[in-house]
Formats: structure tokens, sequence, C-alpha cells
């Protein structure tokens, strides 16, 4: 076998193995390999055995400037026939395209995302993100060059050094245009060859707008899922020159943003699946006519707590016999029966009434109902129920129940067939008041009379109904 000589490139390899190919015949071939340019797991010889004329390289991390150096020795029937050839030496390049831009694989990369928050007329924000966040002693080099200048005065140039990934940068001119371009490095030697550009024309005083009057409401459910919204104050010298509005919205904390686009027609918008009692961040841009975007800062807003409600519904039953109302109500199903000891009721006339000047009823026991005797006739009452559990912790019900008590109704009619929105009717208002006067009776016939206590304008409690039958005299017994 020939040796080989001078310096070689390994052929390409879809999984990036350098493969060697040789240039002769034989049966079988041993390559040896190694790193020489830095120290590695790759530094000391490997070897590979092939009857083929290439053979693939396995190394655990190929460098760009890597030195691979690498030998062959030819057998043929256990017998070495030609020893070690002469030291062939590969010097590998590594590159990758960046934006269009092929640059060494080593080489520092400019950050990604590189945008201008226009904050005032006169102010932008720059901000970006880190290509890669491992890299020991990171920076950024910051050139900013102003780029017109309607007075003809001098343009501006001017560089910053930042650890951090956003800064703001003030003094600029309303109306000029700006160049900043941004670079990563690690010390004034190494710093990358390329760089990530944005340009911007700062607005005039009279075509900056930013979202001011921000009005926030919410929906929520007792799931503790809802929705937020948002709407804000828009000048009308303004709202023609609005193209688009662009609404960011994250749980604080999360670092995860939601994004809504939409015309600038309508200074409003609808946040959903938001959750219950969490604090989050607001970021609006406006996107001009001209395509300039200002920025409105960053705004904080908290949804309200959402407390589900432990009572899913309150009964209200009138008893007649004993002048008294009584109220039964059913638990959730979230809210487990064996975990209740007892109920705290709350009673007003005046619901806006501090919780220290209800009336408070202190039940002891699981059962769900109250009776509550002496009530005042026409008048609208007020009632919470709070749940106490086992374990001493209070379940408070954010739903107050309404109910009035009106005294009775006497229908009356002498065609039970009829329906009884056909009987005659007195409505009694004073609990006080036994007795009543049925009118326009005629003789000799017999009357069906149904006295039914109403518990407010639309209901009638038909548990508490009590019927009986009278029969006026003749004209005769009358004489």
């Amino acid at each position: 076998m020939d040796k080989a000589e001078g310096t070689s490139s390994p052929m390409p390899h879809k999984d990036n193995k350098p493969l060697l190919e040789t240039d002769a015949n034989g049966v079988s071939y041993t390559v040896r390999y190694r790193l020489t340019n830095r120290q590695s797991v790759d530094s000391v010889w490997k070897y590979v055995r092939t009857t083929d004329t290439q053979a693939r390289l396995n190394l655990a991390e190929v460098k760009n400037g890597d030195e691979l150096q690498v030998q062959v020795q030819a057998e043929r029937g256990g017998q070495v026939i030609e020893d070690w050839s002469q030291p062939l030496l590969i010097s590998v390049t590594k590159r990758s395209v960046i934006g269009g831009v092929s640059v060494d694989d080593d080489d520092l990369l400019p950050p990604l995302d590189f945008t201008a928050n226009i904050l005032s007329p006169s102010s932008v924000r720059l901000e970006w993100t880190p290509n890669k966040e491992s890299i020991e002693g990171l920076y950024y080099v910051v050139n900013m060059k102003q780029l017109t200048s309607e007075t003809g005065g001098t343009l501006l140039r001017q560089q910053i050094k930042i650890e951090a990934n956003n800064f703001a940068l003030g003094n600029l001119t309303p109306g000029e245009r700006y160049e900043m371009t941004i670079r990563t490095a690690t010390s004034p030697e190494r710093i990358s060859s390329t760089a990530a550009i944005v340009e911007i024309t700062m607005p005039r005083e009279d075509e900056y707008f930013e979202v001011g009057n921000l009005v926030i409401s919410s929906h929520f459910k007792s799931s503790g899922h809802g929705i937020v919204n948002l709407t804000w104050e828009v000048p009308p010298h303004i709202q023609r020159k609005i193209k688009s509005y662009d609404v960011q919205y994250s749980e604080a904390g999360s670092g995860i943003w939601h994004r809504l686009q939409f015309s600038g027609q309508r200074p409003m918008a609808v946040l959903t699946n938001l959750k219950s009692d969490t604090e989050y961040l607001l970021k609006i841009r406006t996107i001009l006519q001209n395509d300039l975007a200002t920025e409105s800062g960053q705004f904080k807003f908290k949804t309200p707590e959402v407390v589900a409600n432990p009572i899913s519904k309150v009964d209200v039953i009138y008893s007649n016999e004993a002048n008294m109302v009584r109220l039964q109500w059913i638990l959730e199903p979230h809210v487990p029966a064996y975990m209740v000891v007892g109920y705290d009721v709350y009673l007003s006339e005046d619901k806006d009434l501090p919780d220290s000047e209800w009336r408070h009823i202190h039940i002891d026991n699981k059962e769900g109902s109250l009776s509550l005797p002496d009530l005042k006739s026409a008048t609208t009452y007020y009632v919470r129920v709070n749940v106490r559990k086992v374990d001493g912790t209070i379940i408070r019900a954010p739903s107050i129940y309404r109910f009035r008590t009106m005294g009775s109704t006497v229908l009356y009619t002498d065609r039970k067939d009829l329906g009884m929105e056909h009987w005659a009717r007195v409505d009694i208002t004073d609990p006080q008041q036994h007795s009543v006067v049925l009118s326009n009776l005629r003789p000799g016939t017999r009357y069906y009379v149904h006295i039914i206590p109403q518990i407010d304008n639309e209901r009638f409690d038909s548990n508490a109904i009590e019927m009986f039958e009278i029969r006026t005299d003749e004209d005769d017994a009358l004489c």
C-alpha cells in the first residue's frame, strides 16, 4: 500500500462523523487517529479495522480548528504487509449560516429577537434574547448611530456595554432615524463577527400615542376561570393613525406570554382563560399607520378571588299555623355532609350592613334547616349561610339569598274545575289579621276556599295551603 502524504479533509457524512478514504487496494486495514491540538478524550489513539477503502472515525466532539492525525496499516492473513503510513493531518473547519451569513462554528453569535420599543418621542427600550445562556463572562456591545438630522447638526454616536438583555436609551431627537447594532462579547478581544441590527424612526410629538386610562373589568365563574375586559381611551386625532394593537399578557413568574393582535379601530381587548386570585403582567403596543410601534410600559393586575358557594339552594317554607318561616338548604356536591359540624346563618333587612350588624344564628348540627318566628310582614329579608367544618374552618358563602314575607292570600270559587287564576282573590298583608269577608257570594251555593301563605309577589307556599268548603244559606233562611 502506498503511504499517504500531505493533508486531507474528511468526506462528509450525514451524522457528522469524519470518513477517511484510502487510495490503495488490500484485504484489511487498521486505522488509528487522535486529536493533536487540544486535550480531550479523543487525544489518545483510537483504532478502527475495515476491509473497505474508507473508514468512519468516531469522535466525541469536533470543533472548528481541530487537527486530526491519522495513520493506516495494511494486513493480509494476519501479517502486516505495510507498516504505519506517514501521518495524515486533517484540519477541521466548521461554519454556521446566520441570517444568510457564514460564520465560524466557534464564533460568538449575536443575540436573537433584537427589538426597539418606543417609550416616548425621545426614548426607546432595546431588548433581546441571548443566543446562548451558558457562556461565562458574556456581555453585549450596543452601538447607536444617528442617521438623519433635520437641523444639519452633528450625528450622534454612542456605545453601551451591558450584561443585561434590555435597557432604555434616552435623549434621542423626535422625527430622526437611528441605527442600533448589537454584538456578543466575552472580552475586548473576543467579539462576535456578526451583529443584529434594527433601524427606527422616532415619532414626533404629535405622532406619539401610549395607552392610558386603562380600565380593567372581569367576570369569573365558580370554577375559578374567567375573562378580563380591557378598555382604554384614544384621542380623536390619533384614532385614524392607529393601524393595530399588540397585547401580551402573562401570569406573573411563569415566563409564558400569550399574544393578541387586532385592528386599531376598537381600543379594547378580552383576555380569556385567566385564573382567579392570580397576578398578571400586561404589555400593550400600538402600531401606527406608518408602522411605527410605541409601547405603553408594563401593567400589573390581579384577578379577583372566587370562593365556591357551599350552598346549592335555599328554600323558604311558610307555616301559617305557627306564624313562622322555615329555611331549608342543600349543600353543593363538593362539600361532603360528613365534614360539616354546623352552620352560621346571618339574617338582615339591609344587605349593605356590615357583617357585625346582621342577626347571627349559630347552629350546632348538620341539619340544613332553621325556623324563624315573628318575622315582619311585607318585608324583604336577606340570608347568608356559612358552613362550619370538622377541622374548625369556615366556608363563607359568597351568595346572599332574598325572600319577602307578604302575609296570606285567600282564593275562593263555586266552580272547582276552574284554574286558580280564575278564582276570586283577597290579599292579607297584616299577619295579625285572622278573619276576612268574602263578598259577592250567591245564596244556597257551595264554595271552595284556599288560604295560601305568600312568600313573595311571585311565589306561594303550596305545602302550607289550608283548604275547606262553605255553603251559603238559602234566601228563605236569611229572612
